[in-house]
């Protein structure tokens, strides 16, 4: 006596929509994190630039990347003097502003409640 069985998978996880969506869920996560970085650099920029504003560095402040990976700069060349990792930052009174390292670790605490909130609609259409 011989017993046969016959399974068929179907739906997403088997005919390559969940990769997609999981693929399309991480692009959006990481975009949403870095737009709200974006917001914050600026945002702690506009409360420590407060002497002589040129208006000129916190919108040269941009996310640039690609798919799952961004970054939050600037290429005006005072830039780094400000956050306070530059060169001249030993040799002066001025240690700088530590905006983008402080605003790392802010990002970092609320970057799990921004993907889960980012990934939702990805996860529902697996």
């Amino acid at each position: 006596m011989a017993v046969s069985i016959e399974v068929s998978m179907s739906g997403p996880m088997f005919d390559g929509r969940a990769d997609y969506e999981a693929e399309q869920a991480t692009q959006k996560a990481a975009k949403d994190i870095g737009e709200e970085g974006l917001r914050m650099v600026r945002e702690n920029l506009g409360e420590v630039i407060r002497t002589h504003p040129t208006g000129r560095y916190i919108p040269s402040v941009k996310l640039t990347g690609t798919d799952s990976s961004f970054t939050i700069g600037t290429s005006i060349i005072y830039g780094r003097w400000i956050e306070g990792t530059g060169s001249r930052n030993r040799t002066t009174r001025f240690k700088g502003y530590s905006t983008f390292r402080r605003t790392a670790q802010q990002l970092q605490s609320k970057s799990t409640e921004i993907a889960e909130r980012a990934i939702i609609p990805y996860v529902e259409r697996m």
